[in-house]
Order: structure tokens, then C-alpha cells, then sequence
């Protein structure tokens, strides 16, 4: 799913892996960190870095 605010813009994925988690994508850091500013549930959540992806910024997330 994408999600284009002026927060930034964003993929959501659920990992293959885990059926219990979600990743937000982003091509920006900076939108990451928008997100995580405007919604303090995630402030405790990294961004990691994934050079070789299309969308390097990610930010993994429960479903709950």
C-alpha cells in the first residue's frame, strides 16, 4: 500500500517472514522520521538502512 501525506511518502509491506510485522518504506530518511515525530507510538522504533533496496529507509513495525 502506498501513502502520500505531506509527512512524506510511504510503502507499507507485511514481511514474508513475519505475518506479525510491517515495514514502512521510504526512499527519504527524512520521512521516516516525519512519521515517527507526528506518531509518538513510534518513537521508540528504528529506521534501518538497506542500501541495496529500492526503498533503503525502513521502519519495521508490529501489526498490533
Amino acid at each position: 500500500m502506498w501513502i502520500a501525506r505531506k509527512l512524506g511518502f510511504y510503502s507499507i509491506v507485511q514481511t514474508r517472514e513475519n505475518k506479525d510485522l510491517f515495514i514502512v518504506r521510504a526512499r527519504a530518511e527524512k520521512d521516516l522520521q516525519n512519521l515517527k515525530n507526528a506518531l509518538p507510538v513510534l518513537k521508540n522504533h528504528e529506521i534501518k538502512i538497506t542500501k541495496q533496496a529500492d526503498y533503503p529507509f525502513r521502519l519495521p513495525i508490529p501489526k498490533k
